[in-house]
């Protein structure tokens, strides 16, 4: 009698126990804190000294390791996680219950690497969530060196039932509050862009990689342009500690990666330690993420966005998410960019205005006070009289000269006032008249700034030479031009989908571009092919005047 007591006893405390553990595991919302309960509930209902939880990850491995029971030092010494190997990878393949009094005698067993913890008594229970395997729970070394009961079992088996419905609240939590994150960033970057009194307005690129860092809890940002077409990224803008080491540096990436952020809409994994040399390889970029700046199917731009190392590697989720802020902020860099454009068209329509009123209304009523007071020369002879009257007449005609001179500055054609960029922007809208579309114009940060005036005339007349050419020959359904600069060089890009061409030969626009780019030390390539579109690309080196010796 006092022995079914007893066990009656053991049984409502270990129910108890669970109860307590299930209600433990639901009242966290945060997925890291809801595994790592759920590993010490485990160890405390089963008195196991060591605990685990694998999560399973794409192709049957082992994506994350939770481990209870063993202290962080020699986790640091065991080296990386396990790789669901031996009878961890059992349960992997089969995922039902495992109950084994020494786990060392089971055939799939490989040992323990160097430095683990000896473990006998081993029980292994799935969890799941509906009918899909989340991971599985891991439970060693029961207390007592007694094996684990069909009772510990059963109690491990509810409680993964239990795991299972908490895992998938906090997943949906933590999608939750992602999803905000990356709103927020959204809204941001168009807000910033737009903003008058920002002064960072013409950072685009900057706002893009700094919200994209908060967004994706980032330790690196950067922002890119294709350079060429083999697949290598060049480095404009970025955010976050270690940026300004990477800027205006080229990342050979391969057209693969790229092509899959344009074409799948979302980010791409990314490896970035091949890329890097021994000494940032040492001091570590973790997982990243490659994200097209593009609102279309194709485009130049892209983000990259990478973590600390040994972070997790970004999720399906957020990689959806972080390829639809990609899209959002290529819209958000546009509307700059015609905003601007808008901005400016607003100021010259003033200029107009004004130069007009002077001439019709202000010239015209100080030329007939002019005559009215020289006029008044007729009706006296006293000298000092007429010295007056020739002296505002003088006075008034000054004033119609200077006056004159501002409306011939304000008349002036806009392209020797208007800043590099606009002029561009001009010239593709004049040359592009005839077209049934209008052609892709990206225009990228620091053009007014850091092109020589002298340099102008040549980028002006290339971008005339590629764009006539397209215009005129390719029979094209899209054009996109594009003009780049950093520190050191200045980049022109025209691009169609027309018919192409094989031979250069006889076509002098094109020698022209070649002749310009070989008088200020820089290179011209072209790449077309019948049927699948052409390619011009002009660059320059910015520190070269043009009186410097041309390369041979």
């Amino acid at each position: 009698m006092s022995t079914s007591v007893e066990e009656l006893v053991q049984f409502q405390t270990r129910m108890q126990g669970l109860l307590s553990s299930v209600i433990a595991i639901s009242q966290d919302l945060s997925l890291d804190s809801v595994l790592q309960h759920i590993v010490q509930s485990a160890c405390k209902l089963t008195d196991a000294r060591y605990g685990a939880l694998g999560v399973v990850g794409d192709g049957q491995t082992l994506s994350r390791f939770i481990t209870e029971g063993i202290d962080d030092e020699t986790v640091e010494c065991l080296g990386p996680l396990p790789t669901g190997q031996g009878v961890l990878g059992v349960l992997m393949r089969d995922p039902h219950p495992i109950r084994l009094q020494d786990l060392h005698t089971h055939p799939a067993s490989v040992g323990f690497p160097r430095f683990h913890p000896q473990m006998r008594s081993f029980l292994g229970v799935p969890i799941r969530i509906h009918d899909v395997v989340f991971g599985n729970l891991y439970l060693t070394e029961k207390r007592g060196g007694e094996p684990f009961t069909a009772a510990d079992e059963d109690l491990t088996v509810v409680l993964a039932v239990a795991a299972g419905f908490a895992i998938e609240n906090a997943q949906l939590f933590d999608e939750a509050h992602l999803r905000t994150r990356w709103m927020e960033a959204s809204m941001q970057v168009a807000v910033q862009m737009l903003d008058r009194t920002n002064e960072e307005k013409r950072s685009g690129q900057t706002i893009v990689a700094r919200q994209g860092l908060e967004a994706s809890r980032a330790a690196l940002a950067l922002v890119g342009l294709r350079d060429g077409d083999q697949g290598t990224l060049r480095i404009s803008a970025g955010a976050g500690l270690l940026a300004p080491e990477f800027l205006h540096r080229s990342f050979h990436l391969g057209e693969g990666p790229m092509r899959r952020a344009h074409e799948t809409n979302k980010a791409v994994a990314l490896d970035l330690s091949p890329h890097l040399p021994r000494a940032e390889k040492e001091s570590g970029i973790g997982p990243a993420l490659l994200i097209a700046l593009s609102s279309g199917a194709v485009g130049d731009d892209f983000l990259i966005l990478a973590r600390g190392p040994g972070e997790q590697p970004y999720s399906d989720h957020e990689n959806i998410l972080a390829g639809k802020y990609g899209r959002q902020s290529a819209l958000a860099l546009e509307l700059m960019r015609v905003s601007g454009n808008r901005e400016e068209s607003a100021v010259f329509a003033d200029r107009d205005r004004i130069a007009k009123d002077l001439h019709d209304l202000v010239i015209q009523r100080i030329f007939a006070a002019g005559l009215s007071t020289k006029s008044l020369a007729l009706f006296t002879t006293e000298p000092v009289a007429l010295e007056r009257i020739d002296a505002i007449t003088e006075e008034l005609d000054s004033t119609m000269a200077d006056i004159r001179e501002t409306i011939h500055s304000l008349q002036e054609p806009r392209d020797t006032v208007r800043s590099l960029s606009n002029r561009i922007s001009q010239v593709v809208r004049k040359l592009s008249a005839t077209l049934p579309f209008a052609p892709g114009l990206h225009l990228g940060e620091g053009i007014d700034r850091l092109v020589p005036l002298a340099m102008e005339g040549h980028v002006l007349a290339v971008i005339s030479e590629g764009l006539s050419n397209a215009v005129h020959h390719a029979k094209a359904e899209s054009i996109n031009v594009r003009v780049d600069v950093d520190t050191e060089k200045i980049m022109v890009a025209v691009v169609d989908d027309g018919c192409g061409f094989r031979r250069l030969k006889g076509r002098n626009g094109l020698d022209n571009m070649k002749a310009r780019a070989q008088e200020l030390n820089g290179t011209f390539l072209v790449k077309s092919s019948q049927d699948q579109g052409t390619r011009f690309e002009w660059t320059a080196p910015l520190g070269t005047s043009l009186g410097e010796t041309t390369r041979t």
